[in-house]
């Protein structure tokens, strides 16, 4: 999942292929380089993966 939260930045949610780690970064695509906001990881599938998260106006945190 790949949602834009302003002009330069992205934020991406990367799944295994089990689906049960869930990685979620906010990368600046003018320079390629993202950081981890959280992880979660549970032994079954995480359900509502294709929920977008949900950030500020600003796009400088997410709620």
């Amino acid at each position: 999942m790949v949602k834009w939260i302003s002009n330069t930045r992205a934020v991406v949610r990367w799944l295994n292929r089990m689906q049960n780690i869930s990685i979620l970064t906010v990368c600046e695509t003018t320079t390629g380089a993202c950081s981890k906001k959280y992880e979660i990881v549970s032994e079954v599938w995480l359900a509502k993966q294709n929920e977008e998260p949900i950030f500020s106006k600003d796009g400088s945190r997410s709620l």
